[in-house]
C-alpha cells in the first residue's frame, strides 16, 4: 500500500513540476532555470540523506563510479532536454512525451542484456505510442 501512495505521490508532484517549470521556463532562460532546479534537488536530496541517516561513504571508486555514470547520463539525456522542451512544448507534451523512455529502455535491454520483452509488455508499449501519437495530434 505504500508503494501505491508512494506513486500517487510521485504522479502528483511530476505533474506540478512540468506545469510549474512550464511557468517559469517562458519567463527564465535554460540554464538558470535548470541550475535552480538542479540545485534544489541536491538540497532536497542531502537533507533526506541526513535526516535517514544514509551512509555516502565505504562504496569504493566503482561504485561511485556507477553512481556518477548513472547521474550524468539521466541529467544529461534525460532532465535537461525535458527542462529545455519546457520552453517550446506544453507541459502535457513533455509529460507524455517521458514515456517513450519506457520504451527505449525495454529496445536497450533486449540489444544490451539480451532481454525478451513478454507480450504484455510489448502490448503495452504500443498503448504508450498510441498514447503519445494522440497527444501529438491533439
Amino acid at each position: 500500500m505504500l508503494g501505491a501512495v508512494l506513486a500517487l505521490l510521485t504522479a502528483f508532484v511530476s505533474a506540478g513540476y512540468l506545469v510549474v517549470g512550464r511557468r517559469i521556463r517562458t519567463q527564465l532562460p535554460f540554464l538558470p532555470y535548470s541550475w535552480i532546479v538542479f540545485t534544489a534537488a541536491a538540497l532536497i536530496g542531502w537533507l533526506i540523506v541526513l535526516f535517514r541517516q544514509v551512509p555516502v561513504t565505504g562504496y569504493g571508486w566503482s561504485g561511485f563510479g556507477w553512481i556518477l555514470l548513472v547521474t550524468l547520463l539521466t541529467q544529461i539525456l534525460g532532465h535537461i532536454p525535458m527542462n529545455a522542451a519546457l520552453h517550446h512544448f506544453t507541459a502535457t507534451f513533455v509529460s507524455v512525451s517521458t514515456q517513450v523512455a519506457v520504451i527505449l529502455g525495454a529496445i536497450f535491454a533486449f540489444f544490451l542484456l539480451a532481454e525478451v520483452p513478454t507480450m504484455l509488455q510489448i502490448a503495452g508499449s504500443l498503448v504508450i505510442l498510441v498514447g503519445i501519437l494522440l497527444v501529438i495530434k491533439r
